[in-house]
């Protein structure tokens, strides 16, 4: 007879049952009713590890593991012993095989039939180890604790202890004993009485057989004995109580021994052994009568001897479940005696006698320290005073003797150290990243990442400007596109299409086009504010190309004026080496508060190739502040990249008067280290420079090959070796973040005096500087017919955007004199007047970006609309420029006039009249740059491409990025 339907147990829930004979295929009798399946299900396993022999009793539960057919669970193939199927719970238990080698992740497997599920796993762990089992020892009565020491154990399911006599077969012994505790590295059982002299035990771990065989032997003690107490010792309320007994037997079993009086342990039990080894010494502290008063069923009686209250409490012993009263133990409570009476009151008398007359101390010595703070207040008063009143007058005599500065230095436009075209287009382009680096990467012919003949195919794609605006619209929608990529695309598409300038051009106004149609419905006022997206890094690119020429021919002789104007104000008063606060700054956060006591030297300086000039130095100078002042008066012009480092050459004076010898001056050396306890930069002052001495500055090198006995020369030493500070000093540490932690000074230093002080050197220093400024700001604001096509066009293209505001914005104007702003001087000029080493070959010290950078905050001043309302509790770096401001604002206001009513010009004459210089780079990097872009968004580049109809399709593309 043969069932069909079998087979499909697991494919369908329900099928008909059919019976036929003698082997037939053809039913001869089918079922009315259908025959259902339900397919098993496993839902858990406890516990889910186990030793690696096996014997772990787990439980799989689940829904349809237990029906009448042979049910089996196996771990990787290997079967489960004695399984034992629970119908009602639906549970499968049985003991775990060995690993077989296999540890981490068994397989649990449930089998009924030719059916199976496997979807947990059970995971072997190492057998565990024993290392030590503590006491060999116990009493009849037992309860000893048996402390199993080792590792693994937390694995073990039932980790039993069994007890036989010795030669037994321990591992055949049904049940045993659980432990009481149960950690991974601990087991601890409690040992039963026992009236044998020995016996064996063993540790049954599921099916861990190794230890099951071992055997440890237990001897059995006889019961202690007492040997000797101290009994009914008294022990008085309030003082420390010893308990010293001696008993047979306690020492093996130590620490298992508890001494109680009443109900509450002694402390700091010690056991020592006797002389004879049959025995030991306890010794502890009995516990305070607080502790002990409330063990009321310990108390032996309560009687009163004399004077005193005595109670006697039990004292025992307890090893195990063995116990034994050794004795009594009595806690005294005496009363006062009338000699402690009269002792405490003497006490007290004497103490209140001792505090008034420390007070009346007290008191007088306050009145003098009164008097003396009083003194030395008014003292650092007047010194403030004086210090502040020499300040005002050194101040006034400033302002009345020094007047703007009228004769502005014209400078040879030859000796003007311009940066080359390359240089200028990656700090414009590039400014936070490696120039080195990125100039070498533009000068490759040959891109490794990519094969020639997809770069070609790919330029031909950037030459189609709707998958170039297309390229650009996806990859700006994608949200790990941030602002620094954007500006990277921009710069890269600069380079790659700058051959095509007017491609270039047109693809920007493209781009403005769809920014502007996005962003005036939300807030026109902020359109093109910051760097965003591609579009406006584009505009700053394009800008900063169609302006070369006027920026290197018009404005930048004036620009460099002013930063070598700059350069002459600060050096003519003091500037600390290390904070860069001046005397001359402009700038309130970067004024020296410091009254600071120099005079000019003027020497004869020779450099490095014996060149010779005559250079005005302070004597508060540094050396290194004296070597960049005498190298940039001889050699005034030299680009910067060009010039040695200043601890590549070393300064050599020659005194006026001290014939041939020549000394090397250096900011730190031994001898300052020895004089000074306070260490701080060596100065012209400290070497005695006087006027008219030589000073030498030669290679460093060179210097060290000179004959020693023509030079008088002093060990160098590290800046980080010393603590240091220049013209002030760092009393909390943190003006020089090179230095170790500053020790207290215990000289007595001047007061130091608020900036706000010397905030007439604002007025002075940029009357100083107005001739330089007014030339750099008539160089912006051009004449109407001298304005450069590359602004008419802009502008009136911003003018026409205006069409697309609402009404009410329409009628604003100041809508498009925002958008004019942040076009040209946010974008561009901003960029140019505070980084001037963009444009010129310069170093830009920290004091002088602080002066470009009020400058800045001065010329965005004059193209704002909204009124500014200054006072007192206003920024001193936005007073100082209020004048200027307001003068200068008509002059914008007139300019944007004159642009506006100024010839129109087309992008033609644009590109025609900017006169770009040819590309200094290849474009083979920057077209591998935006290919990695393609690459990277391909899926979404590809679909935003038309499928046909169009000269590059998402076929095209597809094949051109395919990997």
């Amino acid at each position: 007879m043969n069932v069909f339907g079998l087979k499909q147990m697991y494919n369908e829930m329900n099928s008909t049952l059919a019976i036929s004979y003698d082997g037939s295929t053809i039913p001869k009798h089918k079922s009315k009713k259908e025959f259902y399946f339900t397919p098993m299900d496993i839902a858990s396993i406890w516990p889910g590890i186990g030793p690696e022999s096996g014997g772990t009793r787990i439980s799989v539960k689940g829904t349809r593991l237990c029906v009448p057919f042979h049910t089996t669970v196996t771990l990787n193939n290997y079967e489960c012993i004695n399984p034992i199927c629970n119908m009602t719970e639906q549970t499968l238990e049985c003991d775990t095989p060995p690993a077989h080698g296999a540890w981490w992740n068994q397989t649990v497997s449930v089998h009924l039939g030719k059916a199976s599920v496997s979807d947990r796993r059970f995971e072997y762990s190492a057998d565990p180890v024993v290392e030590k089992v503590d006491p060999n020892c116990t009493l009849k009565e037992g309860g000893i604790d048996l402390t199993v020491t080792g590792y693994h154990f937390d694995v073990i399911q039932k980790p039993l202890l069994v007890i036989g006599a010795p030669g037994d077969d321990l591992c055949s012994i049904k049940g045993g004993s659980a432990p009481t505790n149960k950690t991974y590295s601990q087991l601890i059982y409690k040992l039963p009485p026992s009236f044998k002299k020995a016996y064996v035990f063993a540790l049954k771990m599921d099916g861990v057989s190794e230890l099951c065989e071992t055997q440890w032997s237990m001897s059995v003690l006889d019961k202690p004995a007492l040997m000797s107490v101290n009994e009914t010792e008294e022990c008085i309320i309030g003082t420390p109580c010893y308990i010293n007994i001696t008993m047979t037997q306690i020492y093996r079993l130590r620490d298992h021994v508890t001494l109680t009086i009443g109900e509450i342990p002694c402390a700091n039990q010690t056991i020592t052994i006797m002389p004879n080894e049959i025995g030991g010494n306890l010794a502890c502290v009995a516990p305070s009568f607080d502790q002990i008063k409330g063990s009321v069923s310990g108390r032996k009686k309560r009687a009163i001897l004399g004077s005193s209250a005595v109670q006697l409490f039990t004292l025992t012993i307890h090893i195990g479940d063995f116990s034994l009263d050794i004795g009594a133990v009595k806690y005294a409570e005496k009363g006062f005696d009338i000699l402690y009476i009269y002792i405490i009151a003497g006490g007290f008398v004497g103490l209140v006698l001792l505090v008034i007359l420390i007070m009346i101390i007290k008191n007088r010595k306050d009145r003098d320290n009164i008097t003396k703070l009083e003194k030395k207040h008014q003292h650092e008063i007047d010194k403030v005073e004086a210090t502040y009143a020499k300040a005002a007058r050194q101040e006034f005599t400033e302002l009345t003797l020094m007047g703007p500065d009228q004769d502005v230095q014209h400078i040879n436009p030859d000796d003007i150290p311009y940066r080359i075209f390359s240089d200028y287009l990656v700090h414009i382009m590039f400014p936070n990243v490696d120039k080195r680096k990125i100039v070498h990467s533009l000068q490759l012919e040959q891109c490794s990442e990519f094969p020639d003949h997809k770069l070609v195919e790919f330029r031909k794609f950037l030459n189609n400007d709707v998958f170039l605006l297309s390229f650009i619209d996806v990859i700006e929608r994608q949200r790990d596109f941030q602002v620094a990529h954007r500006c990277e695309v921009a710069s890269y598409m600069t380079i790659a299409l700058y051959s095509d300038f007017n491609y270039l051009s047109h693809i920007l106004f493209q781009l403005l086009n769809r920014l502007i149609a996005n962003d005036v419905p939300k807030v026109p006022k902020l359109l093109l504010r910051a760097t965003k997206s591609v579009a406006e890094k584009l505009l700053t690119n394009w800008l900063s190309l169609s302006l070369y020429d006027y920026l290197s021919t018009c404005t930048g002789p004036s620009l460099y004026e002013l930063c070598s104007k700059i350069t002459t104000t600060v050096e003519q008063g003091p500037l600390d080496f290390v904070t860069h606060h001046a005397r001359y700054a402009l700038s309130q956060d970067k004024i020296l508060s410091e009254e600071v006591e120099y005079k000019p030297l003027h020497v004869e300086a020779e450099g490095p190739d014996g060149a010779r000039s005559s250079v005005t130095l302070l004597d508060c100078d540094t050396i290194s502040q004296a070597k960049g002042k005498i190298y940039r008066a001889i050699y005034s012009h030299q680009p910067y990249s060009q010039q040695p480092a200043l601890d590549s050459i070393s300064l050599l004076w020659t005194p006026g008067q001290a014939g041939s010898g020549s000394m090397e001056l250096c900011d730190f050396d031994d001898r300052m280290a020895e004089a000074y306890s306070e260490k701080k930069f060596n100065t012209l002052l400290t070497y005695k420079v006087q006027t008219g001495d030589l000073l030498r500055l030669t290679m460093f090198s060179e210097y060290h090959q000179a004959p020693m006995s023509t030079i008088r020369s002093v060990k160098r030493q590290t800046v980080s070796e010393i603590c240091r500070y220049h013209l002030v000093k760092s009393f909390n540490g943190e003006l020089d973040f090179r230095s170790p932690a500053p020790k207290r000074s215990t000289t007595v230093c001047a007061p130091k005096i608020a900036s706000e002080a010397f905030l007439p050197t604002l007025i002075r220093t940029k009357e100083h500087l107005s001739k330089a400024f007014d030339s750099m700001m008539g160089s912006v604001f051009m004449e109407s017919n001298n304005i450069p096509p590359a602004i008419k066009y802009l502008f009136d293209y911003l003018d026409k955007k205006t069409e697309l505001l609402s009404e009410s914005d329409r009628s604003d104007p100041e809508i498009a004199h925002i958008w004019k702003t942040n076009s040209l001087p946010l974008r561009f000029w901003i960029n140019i007047i505070k980084n001037p080493q963009f444009l010129f070959d310069i170093e830009k010290p920290p004091i002088m970006d602080s002066y470009l950078s009020v400058i800045g905050q001065c010329f965005m001043d004059c193209f704002s609309v909204s009124t500014m309302t200054l006072n007192k509790d206003s920024s001193a770096n936005r007073l100082v420029y209020n004048r200027e401001v307001t003068v200068y604002r008509k002059v914008v206001d007139k300019w944007y006039r004159d642009i506006r009513q100024s010839p129109g010009v087309n992008l033609r004459t644009v590109v025609n009249e900017s006169r770009l210089p040819p590309l200094p780079f290849r474009s083979t990097f920057a077209v591998a740059e935006l290919l990695k872009y393609a690459y990277k968004y391909r899926a979404e580049i590809a679909a935003s491409l038309p499928t046909q109809g169009a000269q590059f399709t998402r076929s095209d593309f597809e094949v051109l990025t395919k990997p």
